[in-house]
C-alpha cells in the first residue's frame, strides 16, 4: 500500500470496470488508478489518502443512477467536513453520504458478523471500517486503517470491490472503530 506517501505513483488507468456476477452490479474504481491516485484530496492526495471517498464513490455510483469518481467525491467529503488532514476521512463520511444521496444506511459492529454476511447475501454492499489488526497485511498497511466496500460473501473471506488504505490515525481516533456501516439499496 501507498499510505503515508506526498507523492503515489499509482496504477494504470483500469478503465471503466463493472462486477456483473453478484446480487449487485458495482461501480469499481482505485484510489491508486493513475486517473486519481495524484489528484487532491484537500491538501493530501487521492492514492495516500481518499480510500474513504473511494468506498463511497463506489456506493454512490453502484446504487443510485448518478457516477461519482473518487475525486469528485474527495471534494464532496472536504466540502462537508469528512475530510480530516494526514488522516484520510472521519467515520462520519458513511452516513454523510448516504443520506446526502438519499441512501439508506444503518450501523452495524464487528461482533455482529451474521448481519453482516446476511446484508452482503441480500445484495447489499457493505462500507467496513478496518481496524490495523483486520487488514490483510497489518505490517505494511496503515497504522489506523482503511475504508473497504465489500460486495458479496464467499466464505471464508469477503469480496471486496475497493481496497485503499489512508494516513495515520489522529489522536481522537485510537478507539478501535465502531465497526462496518452498510448501505443498502435506495429503496429497498
Amino acid at each position: 500500500m501507498f499510505q503515508y506517501a506526498d507523492h503515489v505513483s499509482g496504477i494504470p488507468s483500469l478503465g471503466d470496470i463493472h462486477f456483473t456476477d453478484g446480487a449487485t452490479d458495482v461501480v469499481y474504481f482505485s484510489q491508486l488508478d493513475e486517473r486519481y491516485a495524484e489528484k487532491p484530496y484537500r491538501t493530501d492526495n487521492t492514492g495516500g489518502y481518499a480510500c474513504g471517498p473511494t468506498s463511497m464513490a463506489i456506493v454512490v455510483s453502484s446504487l443510485t443512477s448518478k457516477t461519482v469518481d473518487p475525486v469528485e467525491m474527495s471534494k464532496w467529503a472536504y466540502e462537508n467536513g469528512c475530510w480530516c488532514s494526514k488522516s484520510g476521512s472521519y467515520h462520519t463520511l458513511i452516513p454523510s453520504v448516504a443520506k446526502a444521496w438519499g441512501l439508506p444506511v444503518e450501523g452495524c459492529t464487528a461482533s455482529e458478523p451474521q448481519r453482516i454476511v446476511d446484508a452482503l447475501n441480500e445484495g447489499k454492499l457493505v462500507v467496513a471500517l478496518m481496524t490495523k489488526a483486520t487488514l490483510p497485511n497489518p505490517d505494511t498497511s496503515s497504522s489506523c486503517g482503511a475504508f473497504r466496500t465489500v460486495r458479496s460473501w464467499w466464505p471464508p473471506r469477503p469480496v471486496t470491490a475497493a481496497a485503499g488504505s489512508c494516513g495515520p490515525c489522529p489522536s481522537f481516533s485510537a478507539k478501535p472503530a465502531n465497526g462496518p456501516a452498510r448501505a443498502a439499496r435506495s429503496g429497498s
